[in-house]
């Protein structure tokens, strides 16, 4: 609730116009359009400029930092940990051993007063509040921790007592820490834990020497050989190349292999193509190779029809999905080249998907993108190949790649950035894959004996999963998968 004198202070605060934005309607309310016009000093609106779409995206994601339940702003130095993904936050920090105000119940005949307390950790988020004490001035991954020697805490675990006290609107990183001290230490201390004393002594007779002279630190009681870093494992994640999350054109694909799987990426990439345009986002601009011809063996496992029997697989696949989404993506009916320098600068693209059938390819083709490493194209971060290589399993990975110093992964103090990833000849040993598991089969039936029928179309939904969240989220925790359709498990790369 807001107190009446600083709801007083702010109704009779002066607020001056900055700007008016007009929204004019056709009369059948049909058509729409917004335009802001400024407002001078003298309270005169200047001329009309139309609201773009640009403006509409900053100005709702500066209400939405504002007024979300995720934190935004300045790091605090002492925050050890951060996971703000909805339904899985979790923040832990700590406070260096200090003096606080405490508050207890009259039946425990200890007075509310400043008291001594040792290094406090809290670990609060999703699952509520869970609060330690350490020894240390500043803790470190081998902080030893110890049962907070508090009322109201059975081992780490907090009752959140009555103190009612609301999340701020304006959620700072350092107002949210804020807010759950302020749970915990404006709470009446009233009853032991479920556990009895966390002290080696009696808690309250521990807590009122603690009034005139520092915590006594034998008194704690050490939590199973717990340690800091069980609980602050920095996630390790890979940065995305700035330029394909904010670029000033379509992020260009080059899907090589337009067969089993490469027809489901299309499909794929064209949805990832219109919500990102729909996030403000340029959107894709794809480009897919491949010389073959659909024939009726390839009908039922592709996304093909009998209707489309004798076309070229790329140009088949592009027109039906140009004329389905209204896009002007392109088809080439050949193959990428297998030689760098016969690869022409426009046929480079910032992210470049395999999904050939063969194994010979899968090496030509990721030695031109390995050898590419001057980046002939600014932006030219990603390589991402898709494999189904047995009959129920099959493997994919993304391979971002930063080309220049500017795009070095950011110093963080929430994650452990990695650098360099893995690409997927490390994981797939082709030495050792049968020739005659890959290349194209005579039949359907054939086929189904090499590639289940969903394998492909689950891996396409997966290694693209890998895509959105690169674009929706600037960074990725796992570029690859292991996918076994017989034992319905899936097995994530981190990265």
């Amino acid at each position: 609730m807001i107190d009446s004198n600083e709801l007083t202070r702010k109704i009779k605060t002066p607020l001056n116009p900055k700007a008016a934005l007009i929204a004019y309607a056709s009369e059948n309310d049909r058509n729409f359009f917004l335009e802001i016009r400024e407002i001078d000093d003298r309270g005169n609106m200047t001329e009309g400029r139309p609201v773009t779409l640009e403006f509409m995206n900053t100005l709702v994601k500066g209400y939405s930092e504002r007024h979300s339940t995720t934190p935004y702003g300045k790091i605090p130095d002492n925050l050890l940990y951060c996971d703000p993904r909805k339904g899985s936050e979790r923040y832990v920090w700590y406070n260096p051993p200090h003096k606080r105000m405490m508050f207890f119940s009259p039946a425990l005949r200890i007075e509310n007063a400043e008291y001594y307390l040792p290094g406090v950790i809290y670990e609060a988020g999703e699952h509520g509040m869970r609060i330690y004490a350490y020894k240390e001035n500043v803790p470190g991954p081998d902080t030893v921790l110890y049962a907070a020697p508090f009322f109201n805490v059975t081992g780490s675990s907090v009752c959140l007592g009555n103190a009612r006290i609301d999340l701020p609107k304006d959620l700072t990183y350092e107002k949210l820490l804020q807010y759950w001290e302020r749970k915990f230490w404006l709470t009446e201390f009233s009853h032991l834990g479920g556990n009895g004393n966390p002290t080696k002594s009696n808690l309250v007779l521990v807590t009122k020497a603690a009034r005139d002279r520092d915590f006594n630190l034998d008194e704690l009681k050490q939590l199973n050989d717990m340690k800091l870093k069980e609980h602050t494992e920095m996630k390790r994640v890979h940065y995305i190349d700035n330029y394909l999350i904010d670029p000033q054109h379509p992020v260009t694909v080059n899907l090589i292999g337009a067969g089993g799987t490469g027809s489901q990426v299309l499909t794929c990439l064209a949805r990832l193509d219109v919500t990102l345009r729909a996030l403000g986002h340029p959107g894709l601009s794809v480009t897919l190779y491949d010389p073959d011809i659909v024939s009726g063996t390839n009908i039922g496992r592709q996304l093909f029809s009998d209707s489309d029997i004798g076309l070229n697989k790329a140009k088949c696949l592009i027109t039906r999905v140009n004329n389905f989404f209204g896009n002007d993506w392109k088809a080439e009916p050949r193959p990428y080249p297998s030689v760098l320098k016969e690869v022409k600068r426009d046929e480079i693209a910032n992210i470049t998907v395999t999904c050939t059938d063969n194994i010979k390819s899968r090496l030509d083709l990721w030695n031109v993108l390995g050898k590419n490493a001057a980046g002939l194209l600014h932006g030219q971060c990603h390589a991402t190949l898709l494999d189904g290589l047995r009959q129920h399993t099959g493997y994919g990975t993304g391979h971002p790649r930063n080309r220049t110093e500017e795009n070095q992964q950011p110093a963080s103090k929430l994650y452990e950035t990695v650098e360099s990833l893995k690409v997927i000849t490390r994981y797939v040993k082709y030495a050792r894959v049968k020739e005659k598991d890959s290349g194209p089969s005579c039949s359907l039936a054939e086929a189904l004996e090499k590639q289940d029928l969903f394998i492909n179309s689950t891996l396409a939904q997966l290694g693209c999963n890998i895509l959105w969240k690169m674009f929706r989220n600037g960074m990725i925790e796992h570029h690859g998968l292991y996918l076994n359709l017989s034992t319905m498990k899936v097995n994530p790369i981190g990265v």
